[in-house]
């Protein structure tokens, strides 16, 4: 079934047809500088199941992504609109507590600023957990992640985003595929999106073992299926439309 995916655009390639403006089309967002929220507190407890930035790093490298994001720490919301004010960045990462304001108000004010640029929560397992995920105000944020001592969370993130935004220009641009997950569970899909992520990449380096060109090489990392994931049915039934 893998193999059925890129046959489309390997007889494309193949052929000589002229398709190369297309790839560089494709994946055109890319997160490559990260905002993390977060105190020194919070940030040491992020990184004691192993350095972010490393993980970042080795996993970039292992599956031959091209690139590997950029993290950048500030300890509070004035700091992180100073941040964003005067630098780009791709996504926002804040934690549930931070020192100066909600972190749904830093959200809000974030999108007064630029209204595109995705910001997600990473909340911590607590009792009050679920009742604080049910706010209406909440909606702001793309999506809620719970921390679960697993630094690869961050990768599941980012390639989460990457998915959601890229997915319509790669559909209508190379008519790439897509695994929708639906999972309300916070608890679930923070431990497993990562997870699927990891399978789709080892599945992709099974076939760039053939004796292949640079050109379908290339082609066959960034032709590979959209991972969506969606909290309920009608967000489902969104991206499936």
């Amino acid at each position: 079934m893998t193999e059925k995916i890129f046959k489309d655009i390997d007889e494309k390639l193949v052929s000589g047809d002229p398709f190369e403006p297309e790839l560089q089309r494709l994946m055109e967002f890319k997160v490559r500088k990260v905002l993390l929220v977060a105190s020194l507190w919070d940030y040491f407890m992020l990184e004691e199941d192993g350095r972010l930035i490393d993980l970042l790093g080795e996993a970039y490298k292992e599956y031959d992504l091209g690139y590997v994001p950029l993290l950048h720490r500030v300890d509070g919301g004035k700091a992180a609109l100073e941040e964003i004010e005067n630098d780009e960045f791709d996504l926002v990462i804040t934690v549930m507590r931070i020192k100066d304001m909600e972190p749904y108000k830093l959200a809000q004010r974030i999108k007064r600023i630029q209204s595109d640029l995705p910001v997600v929560l990473l909340a911590y397992n607590t009792p009050e957990l679920e009742v604080m995920i049910q706010r209406e105000e909440n909606r702001v944020f793309e999506r809620i992640f719970v921390w679960q001592g697993d630094g690869n969370i961050l990768i599941g993130i980012i390639k989460s985003i990457e998915d959601q935004r890229n997915a319509e220009n790669d559909t209508e641009l190379a008519g790439v595929q897509h695994i929708l997950l639906i999972e309300d569970s916070i608890h679930f899909y923070s431990k497993y999106l990562y997870i699927l992520y990891e399978e789709l990449w080892l599945k992709i380096r099974h076939l760039l073992k053939e004796n292949i060109s640079y050109t379908l090489r290339k082609s066959r990392q960034r032709k590979r299926p959209r991972i969506l994931h969606a909290i309920n049915f009608e967000e489902g039934l969104d991206y499936y439309n």
